[in-house]
């Protein structure tokens, strides 16, 4: 997975994807979406992660809070 810094020459490509990211009028700004959208993918696993721990605890503390204020 791409982190911050990481270049795209730093991956191995499929022909398409790398004629993209190598085109010198768009290729940076298509790897800086691409970036973005791993990052948010990650946070959303992440998120998820956290969700299912929680459901195996008697309460989610956001629920508890709302539930009773």
């Amino acid at each position: 997975m791409p982190e911050l810094g990481d270049r795209w020459q730093n991956f191995h490509w499929e022909r398409e994807v790398l004629a993209v990211f190598a085109d010198k009028k768009i290729g940076e700004a298509c790897w800086q979406v691409f970036v973005a959208d791993a990052q948010m993918q990650i946070a959303k696993a992440l998120r998820e992660l956290e969700d299912l721990e929680w459901s195996n605890t008697k309460r989610h503390p956001v629920e508890s809070f709302t539930r009773y204020s």
